[in-house]
């Protein structure tokens, strides 16, 4: 367990003080990489704080889905498979639950895929530890479309800051004021004309999404 929460991001070659005193007396090996177990801890810590900060700045109108969508094409996509599966849906905000769910869902599969795939030859947690990288991980295509999604967060407010991680939608309620709203509100779909959603119309096993509050 020390272990997996001193490096779960990864070897430690400069660790402070407090981290080499706790080395020297429980040997967690810094240099090393953690467990498997530490490296998923990581990964679907990220998949949380990316997806959740695109949804918290969508509702505080730091940015629009369209901009996001045309400087991040992963979002752009997850939209309008949104878009197709809900077609009778016009109002955005009631899909944007449903664009984070879609994200999170694409992201979830293709780091068991690939992390399976990198285990596949793997006998012992000693070969994880001595891989020379890590086992649990995005491929190469998602690595990029979730690089893209971070840097758009960190660009547009969203960063980490000294006394609250995550999207400057936080940062909101200690420094009012600070952060610029975006100057247009939610918008019709593309498949949409109308301002009213109708009564729901999912394809086959679909299920009905989640409105988001106001």
């Amino acid at each position: 367990t020390l272990e997996g929460l001193a490096k779960h991001n990864g070897p430690i070659t400069h660790p402070t003080w407090a981290l080499a005193e706790t080395d020297a007396a429980f040997a967690l090996d810094l240099t090393t990489w953690p467990g498997a177990e530490a490296q998923v801890a990581a990964a679907a810590d990220d998949i949380a704080y990316d997806n959740h900060d695109l949804d918290d700045g969508l509702r505080a109108r730091l940015f629009d889905l369209d901009e996001v969508a045309a400087a991040v094409p992963f979002v752009n996509d997850a939209w309008r498979a949104v878009c197709r599966r809900w077609p009778g849906v016009t109002e955005r905000r009631r899909l944007v639950p449903e664009l984070i769910r879609e994200q999170i869902g694409r992201m979830v599969d293709d780091l068991l895929a690939t992390s399976r795939a990198r285990l596949a030859d793997v006998g012992s947690v000693g070969e994880v530890r001595a891989s020379g990288g890590a086992m649990i991980g995005f491929s190469p295509a998602m690595a990029d479309a979730a690089a893209a999604l971070k840097g758009f967060l960190r660009a547009r407010g969203c960063t980490p800051i000294p006394t609250l991680r995550g999207c400057a939608t936080r940062r909101w309620r200690w420094w009012p004021g600070s952060l610029p709203r975006s100057p247009t509100g939610p918008k019709p779909c593309p498949t949409a004309g109308a301002q009213r959603s109708p009564p729901l119309t999912p394809t086959a096993n679909a299920t009905s999404p989640t409105s988001s509050p106001e």
